[in-house]
């Protein structure tokens, strides 16, 4: 009797064993809701570049790593991932952000632009000298122009509030991320009333991960390893071209995918 439950016991020991160095490992992600980055569809899932990114990874590796994703709006998603309630995220690179989480790796790089009209005689970015420049309040607003061109700001609260204004003359100028003012451009169907945007700063998007996360070498390089893999392999550019115009493309520029951590 004694030697049956010794035996038993020995089973379900390997049972574990066998089960724990075979389970997957789950990966919180918050992400913003932002088309087409993240966004839910109208039957309610989340879909869009970075859910589609957690998908394929998830499906070529599906017997070590799973991804619960989420949208959130940003404070929530600084507050859960610092508190470790989340593991990663993927935004804009910002120093003030690794009070809340650590930097992993780079992913693209996008710029914030100044859309005008095309007959507008602001051709190059000192020429918003005196200018009135719409941008969005916080967020998004952000970086704004260099301080030393004297131009006045008018602050709205979306970009399509700003591009409107544009389009009636209230404003020189609207400046923001190109992504974001390029869809609602679209939305507008105004692309052949505006000039080619004037750059004024690459913005960096990251991958994050909670700072407990960034402690365990064994979770985080599983991961880590797996999209380094599959960037390299070109799916970040499919994954993009699913989306933009080639003409588009022109202002989301991979990056070589450093680890920034080890």
């Amino acid at each position: 009797m004694q030697q049956n439950r010794l035996i038993s016991l020995f089973f379900m020991l390997f049972i574990l064993f066998i089960f724990k160095a075979y389970a997957k490992e789950t990966y919180k992600v918050a992400l913003l809701e932002t088309y087409p980055w993240a966004y839910r569809t109208e039957s309610n899932l989340i879909d869009g570049i970075y859910p589609t990114l957690f998908n394929e990874l998830e499906k070529a590796q599906a017997a070590s790593v799973k991804f619960d994703v989420q949208l959130m709006p940003l404070a929530r998603i600084l507050h859960e991932i610092e508190m470790s309630r989340l593991d990663i995220t993927i935004m804009s690179y910002k120093g003030s952000r690794e009070l809340y989480m650590t930097q992993q790796m780079s992913l693209y790089k996008t710029p914030f632009v100044l859309f005008t009209k095309r007959n507008s005689s602001i051709k190059k970015l000192f020429d918003v000298k005196r200018k009135n420049v719409a941008m969005l309040i916080g967020g998004s607003g952000c970086p704004c122009l260099n301080e030393d061109i004297p131009y006045q700001q008018v602050k709205v609260s979306k970009h399509l509030q700003g591009l409107k204004m544009l389009m009636k003359n209230r404003v020189d100028a609207v400046a923001g991320p190109y992504i974001r003012l390029n869809e609602r451009i679209k939305e507008l169907d105004i692309q052949g009333q505006l000039s080619k945007p004037i750059i004024y700063e690459w913005r960096t998007v990251s991958l994050w991960s909670s700072h407990e996360l960034a402690l365990n070498a064994k979770k985080l390089g599983l991961l880590t390893n797996e999209m380094n893999k599959g960037l390299k392999e070109g799916l970040m550019e499919a994954l993009l071209s699913d989306y933009f115009s080639p003409m588009e493309l022109n202002y989301i520029k991979s990056s070589e995918y450093p680890l920034i951590s080890n």
